[in-house]
């Protein structure tokens, strides 16, 4: 003990500062380290008492108020309150108080909820309350439990936090109500949501069901499903939001957006997720008024219906923009404007509605459709409709379908479109050319393409009024429009000669340039880049310009590792003795069909036969020169991937056929289950001296060829994808047909 007996005075001084410094520690840092509170929940029941137990509630309130509950220690620090499996039931009702003593739990302290698992410990609040309230600027963990049936009046059913660090992580937020954020309502505090479910909430007759974010918000990994409000769906921000590899589908609301809002003066940014079937009045997959970036995210099979007055447009069915967009690697495609009876409403931009700015790069807009059934009088814009500023590069537009007016994209604003394609795009009813491209703005178009767009009129329609041209674009059909300023480079009234719409590499389908077309080697000779006229220095795909003497003209760089055609040598030249075909051929109903006659194979009869010498791989080729045609058959054929352990049809097979009489060729399939199957018609026809080949590709593709010239290529059945086979001829009524040069076999490149 230290005392001040017989001390000077001096001495006392000492003593008295050492005292005070051990009293004043903590102004110093010096106080021993709290240890934060476990508090294990032992019991299922909703209670406050003293009844030797430590119920979810007494836990919370002991962390509150760091002060022993019932059986449940004092918390200090961040607390962790430990959940086994069940279902934690509310069953004190009350409202207007922030203890957690009734109704939902009022935390205000910083805390660690856990369960055992989300789908086996369950916080239900049994529609009594909203679940969880938040307040203060605390930090609040929650991880593998399910929130449910949260209910109340006005901001978060599920839970509400004021402005506290709020954490999920493996979380279900369910089931719960409100009049706005009916499962969680972030009002400007900071969010955290990973690797959870918020499914199956409610607006009732207001608005967002599922998450309204007023302050800075992080989703990923995670889905929202299901949520639906009169005003909207799955989330509304306000604040600062960003999602990644998220899942937004099946949402709905009865008069606005179905997926996302964002509201004016918000930033969102969106990547590598999935925007899909959500449903509602207008901008179902998302409505932005704000600040958006989108990228590698697919927004498909999202619906617009114009809402449930019956007398409001349906605009945007994937997305609505009326602020600041851009939209990268990204795929629109299948989304639908349907005002159905007794809706009298217009339709407009059923994969995209820009009324403000919106940049479209390396992305692809596919297979939307602007219709109504029974009411809407119009329909504008299957892919795109813009009346605002439009910037389109490196970007697809193909396979819309518009009711009245531009199927492929409606411009009544300004538009920049570069390095891009509008194709195979259609109007339902209109019969005004111009149905790839309908302008009654300004367009200004580089080194694009407009091909193969359709009327009911006219087979090929692909643009109305003036475009002004800065050079290199290919217009297939010209009738209804005016490529203006003299630029240098345009091909006009010419064929593109594309592909079909599939995976080339990328982020995004594209449609490749098939071997032969004129869009090759046609763009800007200057270096990519390096002006407002050069075309761009990489394609929607992100290979490099140019891959040959100068860039291509649209969306797609040809590159030159693809392998040449036929890649494989000749197996028989038919070049002997007249008689049988001999023992390299195999035909179950003989051979007596083709004969070998001056030194080439005429055909005599009909049926099939096969190179019955080896059973090619996964990936193989196969090619015949018609050294005459017979102009009169139905069936010049060959045969791909002929299943069996020997080679029989039947078994299963892959054909290219050609049919003289309508100067068509077919890809079709036999499998025995389902039958005859025809996969794609080309208008290509073959004269005497022609080469007729195809592959059958590892994915299930076949790509036809002539004089070695890719002239169409078309998905198949999943059925022929991973197997191998033999290859061979079928011709029917084609006793003209004379054949040399017969060959094939496997892929190098598989």
């Amino acid at each position: 003990m230290i005392t001040t007996h017989h001390l000077t005075r001096s001495a006392k001084c000492l003593v008295t500062t050492a005292v005070t410094f051990s009293l004043l520690g903590s102004s110093l840092g010096f106080v021993p380290r709290v240890e934060a509170a476990s508090l294990t929940v032992t019991t299922l029941e909703d209670e406050l008492n003293e009844d030797g137990d430590c119920s979810l509630r007494e836990a919370i309130v002991a962390a509150n108020t760091d002060t022993a509950t019932d059986a449940c220690p004092d918390g200090k620090g961040t607390d962790t309150i430990e959940l086994g499996a069940g279902t934690y039931e509310f069953t004190l009702t009350g409202s207007d108080e922030n203890a957690a003593a009734t109704g939902d739990l009022d935390i205000t302290d910083d805390l660690t909820i856990q369960g055992q698992d989300a789908e086996t410990t369950i916080i239900d609040a049994n529609w009594i309350d909203r679940v969880i309230d938040i307040r203060g600027g605390i930090t609040v963990t929650f991880s593998n439990i399910t929130i449910d049936k949260g209910s109340v009046f006005g901001s978060g059913g599920g839970v509400f936090n004021q402005n506290g660090n709020l954490t999920f992580d493996n979380v279900i937020i369910s089931s719960s109500e409100a009049s706005i954020g009916g499962g969680i309502f972030n009002a400007s505090g900071s969010l955290s949501i990973q690797n959870s479910e918020i499914t199956s909430n409610s607006g009732g007759g207001g608005d967002v069901a599922g998450l309204f974010n007023g302050g800075n918000a992080v989703i990923e990994n995670s889905r929202f499903s299901g949520n639906t409000a009169f005003g909207g769906g799955a989330i509304e921000n306000s604040g600062i939001l960003t999602i990644h590899n998220t899942d937004i589908t099946g949402n709905g609301s009865a008069f606005d957006y179905g997926g996302i809002l964002n509201r004016r003066s918000a930033e969102i940014t969106i990547s590598n997720s999935i925007i899909n079937g959500n449903g509602g009045g207008s901008g179902s997959g998302i409505l932005n008024e704000g600040t958006a970036i989108i990228s590698d995210t697919v927004i498909q099979d999202n619906e617009a219906g114009g809402g449930a007055s019956g007398f409001k447009d349906a605009i945007g069915g994937g997305i609505y923009n009326l602020g600041t967009m851009t939209v990268y690697g990204s795929t629109i495609s299948g989304n639908r404007l349907v005002a159905e009876e007794p809706n009298t409403g217009l339709l407009f931009g059923a994969g995209i509605a820009n009324y403000s700015n919106l940049n479209l790069v390396n992305s692809t807009v596919n297979g939307n459709i602007a219709d109504d059934q029974f009411g809407g009088t119009t329909g504008f814009g299957g892919g795109v409709y813009n009346d605002g500023q439009l910037f389109v590069n490196n970007s697809t537009i193909v396979d819309n379908v518009g009711k009245d007016r531009g199927g492929g994209l409606d411009n009544r604003g300004t538009v920049e479109i570069a390095n891009s394609i509008l194709a195979r795009n259609r109007t339902i009813l209109s019969d005004d050319e111009g149905e790839g491209l309908d302008n009654r703005g300004t367009v200004k178009a580089a080194h694009s393409i407009t091909t193969h767009n359709q009327t009911p009129r006219s087979q090929n329609s692909d643009c109305l009024g003036t475009l002004i041209s800065r050079g290199y674009n290919l217009v297939q059909d010209s009738r209804g429009c005016t490529l203006a300023d003299d630029a240098p480079g345009d091909l006009v009234d010419v064929d593109a000669q594309l592909g079909t719409l599939e995976d080339n590499g990328g982020a995004t389908p594209t449609y490749a340039l098939l071997e032969g077309s004129p869009a090759i080697d046609a763009g800007n000779p200057t270096l990519p880049g390096s002006s407002e006229r050069a075309c761009q220095a990489t394609d929607q795909r992100g290979v490099t310009r140019p891959q040959g003497a100068q860039c291509d003209i649209g969306a797609y760089e040809l590159t030159d590792d693809a392998l040449s055609f036929p890649s494989l040598a000749v197996l028989d030249t038919f070049d002997r003795t007249n008689g049988p075909l001999g023992e390299n051929w195999f035909g179950p109903e003989g051979l007596g069909g083709y004969q070998i006659i001056d030194q080439a194979a005429d055909v005599v009869g009909d049926g099939p036969i096969y190179w019955q010498q080896e059973r090619f791989g996964t990936a193989q080729e196969a090619y015949v020169t018609l050294e005459q045609s017979d102009s009169q058959s139905k069936e010049q054929d060959l045969l791909l991937k002929v299943q069996g352990d020997q080679p029989d049809w039947r078994m299963g097979a892959l054909e290219i056929l050609y049919d003289a009489r309508t100067e068509q060729t077919y890809v079709e399939s036999f499998i025995p289950e389902n039958g005859w199957t025809r996969h794609a018609i080309f208008d290509v026809s073959f004269t005497d001296g022609d080469q007729l080949g195809g592959r059958a590709l590892t994915d299930g593709t076949v790509e036809v060829f002539r004089n070695g010239v890719m002239v169409g290529t078309t998905p198949t059945d999943a059925f022929f994808a991973a197997k191998d086979g033999y290859i061979g001829l079928w011709f029917i009524g084609a006793s003209a047909a004379v054949l040399e040069d017969f060959g094939g076999g496997t892929l190098a490149q598989e």
